[in-house]
């Protein structure tokens, strides 16, 4: 039922918000979105299995770029001890997981802000190019 849920929601959402927001040429930013359920299901209170979560994804409308924001989980559980050291290692190898270098970008946070901003620069000017 919560992906269920979840297809609508994403695809009348997308329809609602962000389809004028292209029509008009805006940059669109999300902070998460349906992919979080895959690497974080806890988050989501979903229980069922990622197969089933990966076909539902497949029915989802996708934003044209991902930056997967990652460090080693050291550095994360430093900060923040929501889940348990080992959970946190397997949420970040899932989302390291995500990354094919054409749509999902691995962006490395541990480098210095000046870095990881001329990483996300170089990364949408290629894509811009490649759109001519």
């Amino acid at each position: 039922m919560k992906l269920c849920y979840f297809f609508f929601q994403y695809n009348l959402g997308w329809l609602k918000s962000i389809v004028p927001l292209r029509v008009r040429s805006s940059l669109i930013i999300f902070d998460r979105y349906y992919d979080d359920l895959i690497a974080d299901n806890k988050r989501y209170r979903y229980g069922g299995g990622d197969k089933v979560a990966k076909l539902f994804r497949s029915f989802i409308k996708k934003p044209a770029l991902y930056f997967i924001l990652v460090t080693d989980a050291e550095t994360i559980y430093k900060r923040k001890q929501e889940v348990t050291f080992s959970e946190l290692e397997n949420q970040v190898e899932k989302y390291k997981s995500l990354v094919d270098n054409k749509r999902y970008f691995e962006i490395d946070v541990s480098k210095k802000p000046a870095k990881i901003v001329s990483n996300v620069t170089a990364i949408l000017m290629k894509k811009m190019y490649e759109r001519r």
